[in-house]
């Protein structure tokens, strides 16, 4: 796959007003890495994926310790103002004060929005080497600072739609426990915050990263990026 090639997210002071934004704290889950080894329920795992996993215990003391920090850090450099801006554009608070996010290593299980949960194999100099389509180097950590925001903007954006369901997704024949449905808002929201801090320049890698997802991410993000009715609408659901 050809890589993409950007320019790091620098948003540390944003002209927009910042409201409260919710505090991720960052942790290792020793539980998640720890069962790894132990799942037998049948799943597709590449050889290479299934090679990694002994080895987890040399990446996690060789380096995810001692770098928990610096994720914390980049999140809070690069995360933090995102949240602010989606909260600036919708108008609304965030439901929580505070979040508690899991890093691991098992290359069993993706990033999941609940429990939060951040897979960062990809992102360590040691396991980057033993991940061939790498290329021996690890994934650039915009990619982690955006996955992230994207799960917490599920937390967010589900607490707006409960109180108010949404009518655009009955028009879309779809609904929130749908992959697609799940997204469309979310979509509209993030491309909004990068519009509003002048980052487009990000979203082509952005929408590759949640193309890779699959199928419906990626008809969600068309849906999105190529109907500005749909996306005005969509948004000014959640400003209602």
């Amino acid at each position: 796959m050809k890589k993409i090639l950007f320019l790091s997210l620098f948003v540390s002071t944003v002209s927009l007003a910042s409201p409260d934004v919710p505090t991720l704290k960052l942790e290792y889950s020793y539980a998640l890495d720890w069962y790894c080894p132990l799942q037998v329920v049948p799943e597709t795992l590449t050889p290479a994926q299934a090679a990694l996993i002994p080895k987890i215990p040399i990446y996690r003391d060789q380096e995810l310790l001692a770098k928990i920090s610096w994720f914390q850090s980049e999140w809070d450099k690069q995360g933090t103002p995102l949240l602010a801006a989606a909260a600036h554009a919708i108008g609304k608070p965030y439901p929580m004060k505070e979040i508690s996010g899991a890093l691991f290593l098992c290359p069993r299980l993706p990033f999941m929005g609940t429990p939060l949960s951040f897979n960062v194999i990809s992102y360590l100099n040691l396991s980057a080497k033993d991940i061939p389509a790498l290329g021996g180097r690890p994934m650039p950590v915009f990619f982690f600072v955006s996955t992230a925001f994207h799960e917490v903007l599920h937390k967010y954006i589900y607490s707006i739609l409960e109180k108010s369901p949404s009518t655009v997704l009955k028009t879309l024949h779809t609904n929130l426990d749908s992959l697609y449905g799940a997204h469309l808002h979310l979509f509209a929201l993030q491309k909004k915050v990068f519009t509003d801090l002048r980052l487009e320049r990000l979203l082509p890698a952005v929408g590759k990263l949640e193309a890779s997802h699959g199928s419906e991410y990626l008809r969600a993000w068309k849906t999105v990026h190529q109907d500005e009715g749909t996306y005005q609408s969509l948004l000014s659901e959640l400003r209602n």
